[in-house]
């Protein structure tokens, strides 16, 4: 990603997905986020591409508190207890982890109907995952949001230059001017976190989008499933 280390109890929602091959090796496989003490957010290509199919004899672990001044809580991942809607995904798994400030663990604010997002240079969000270059250590970057119209024209002429991002169909896009910054392979289902410009203290961060075009290239843009969108079924498949 290239962004600035942020230590997972600032960002206690991030899950990191890997794949567990054997006791001594961990491979990453991509992110999501933590809305419930027992399900997870994620892209629909984490879930097709690793989730749903791990490499022969490993398993997809989701790990928890990935740091080492806290103790790593560890959740095996099985493609039955995948849903995915479109884009989105999502994930559940047992037991129940412990949400609380002491594990670094917690679920991240989700959006509601009165949650004030601008797609625009004015409103604040910032991105995170583990990501490529690998790496053990939470990266996150501040981005800036591009109008959807500006969005689809960006993307169709990349296109026409073979150019070709990964688009969810209820999306979100960063505006690359001025960026320095991108998310990468292995940074799908990782957050996109907005400030609420509804919330008059300016201290309302909400998920707005899960990573979804990665194009590791910090002047393209990168795109984002649309949590907003995907409400109902979120709230109608949250435990």
């Amino acid at each position: 990603m290239g962004g600035n280390t942020v230590s997972v109890c600032n960002r206690p929602w991030m899950v990191h997905l890997v794949v567990h091959i054997d006791p001594d090796l961990d491979l990453p496989a991509c992110a999501g986020v933590l809305i419930s003490d027992t399900q997870i957010l994620t892209s629909k290509i984490c879930a097709e591409d690793f989730i749903n199919n791990p490499p022969p004899g490993s398993t997809i672990l989701a790990k928890f508190a990935d740091s080492e001044k806290y103790l790593e809580t560890i959740r095996e991942i099985t493609s039955d207890k995948v849903t995915v809607n479109g884009d989105i995904a999502m994930v559940t798994f047992s037991p129940k982890v412990p949400t609380a400030k002491d594990f670094c663990i917690l679920p991240v604010c989700l959006p509601d109907q009165t949650t004030v997002f601008t797609e625009d240079s004015n409103q604040k969000c910032k991105i995170a995952s583990w990501g490529f270059p690998v790496t053990d250590t939470l990266q996150e970057a501040d981005v800036a949001l591009m109008p959807s119209y500006a969005c689809k024209l960006v993307l169709s002429a990349l296109a026409s230059v073979n150019i070709n991002i990964k688009t969810p169909s209820a999306g979100i896009c960063t505006d690359p001017t001025g960026a320095t910054s991108s998310a990468c392979k292995l940074d799908e289902g990782g957050m996109l976190l907005c400030q609420d410009q509804g919330d008059a203290t300016g201290n309302n961060w909400i998920l707005a989008g899960v990573t979804y075009g990665a194009p590791c290239n910090a002047s393209l843009p990168n795109t984002f499933v649309n949590v907003t969108s995907n409400l109902d079924f979120i709230m109608s498949n949250l435990v």
